[in-house]
């Protein structure tokens, strides 16, 4: 096994393909009824899955039966990021019972699948970009991009191409490309079982600072991060009001991190309504520990009737 791999807990001389087992975590609202994706072209050669009239969680079944009748160990879940992942998972749990999720560890791969099409509209919508870098901060070492479908055949050819160049070159995924749903489960398959081999033989004891994540700890991260995400988009947004500068809009995002949060916490919070909401903001200190600087009425009222198109009495 390769020496910077994190393992999940081992004790010493204890072997990997001892204790656990190597698990395919697919992510259960991943989408495996919508089409390869190829455009127009694709919707006239039939080559989607979706004309079947199946639901997503009967083809979500459908597909786990084929992974897990080739001999591989499945289980479907909330995942954090990205549509699968793979996980070490103890035989028995610490207590002697079956494990359960929180015996998961999350290994030194994750992958993002997408068909030709639903790559084209995330990068029209802001889930491309936050999705990767989500993928980015998750603490997953290696991340893959799978796109499935004919690239060359969609309407957006170039852009698609382009996103898997720059997906590649610019963000340091790894790209994989297949025709179809088919071609994914065969590269579902054939990584689990390059995974299996490359940690089977792996001992402890771990190495500090070579721990796996468990998937609560994913969760936790990326739970964060997401936050963090929506607070940066959050400032800038801020940032477009006539006369509110960067100190206001750090202000008003470290107390409020998202426009909902300023809305249920602020507004709806406020017995006063729109006043009392604007009078709760006007006195947030610029700056941590300062209170003699705030926001102040006038910059508040002007958030408030932006943001969220109310009038406040003068």
């Amino acid at each position: 096994p390769r020496g910077d791999l994190r393992l999940p807990p081992l004790e010493a001389g204890e072997k990997f393909s001892d204790v656990y087992d190597v698990v395919l975590f697919l992510d259960n609202r991943e989408q495996f009824a919508r089409g390869s994706g190829g455009g127009s072209a694709a919707a006239s050669s039939g080559s989607g899955g979706s004309r079947s009239g199946r639901g997503r969680a009967e083809h979500l079944e459908m597909y786990t039966k084929s992974l897990t009748d080739s001999g591989l160990k499945v289980v479907t879940g909330k995942l954090a990021v990205g549509d699968i992942t793979w996980v070490a998972r103890r035989r028995v749990s610490a207590g002697g019972g079956p494990s359960s999720s929180q015996d998961y560890y999350v290994l030194d791969y994750i992958a993002e699948r997408k068909s030709v099409d639903d790559l084209i509209d995330s990068i029209k919508s802001n889930r491309y970009g936050m999705q990767k870098h989500l993928l980015k901060k998750s603490g997953v070492p290696n991340v893959m991009y799978l796109i499935e479908g004919d690239v060359d055949a969609h309407n957006n050819a170039q852009t698609a191409k382009t996103a898997c160049v720059r997906l590649k070159a610019v963000d340091g995924f790894t790209v994989l490309r297949t025709s179809g749903i088919s071609g994914t489960l065969s590269t579902y398959k054939s990584l689990t079982v390059v995974l299996d081999r490359l940690y089977s033989g792996a001992r402890g004891p771990v190495p500090p600072g070579r721990e796996c994540m468990t998937l609560r700890d994913l969760e936790g991260v990326v739970s964060s991060e997401r936050t963090l995400a929506v607070r940066d988009i959050f400032k800038v947004q801020l940032q477009h009001i006539p006369g509110i500068g960067k100190q206001v809009a750090d202000a008003i995002a470290r107390t409020f991190p998202t426009p909902m949060s300023l809305w249920t916490q602020a507004m709806c919070g406020a017995d006063g309504g729109a006043d009392a909401a604007a009078e709760r903001l006007k006195f947030i200190p610029l700056a941590q520990g300062i209170y003699h600087r705030t926001v102040g009425g006038v910059k508040a009222r002007k958030i408030m009737n932006f943001l969220f198109n109310v009038q406040q009495h003068q």
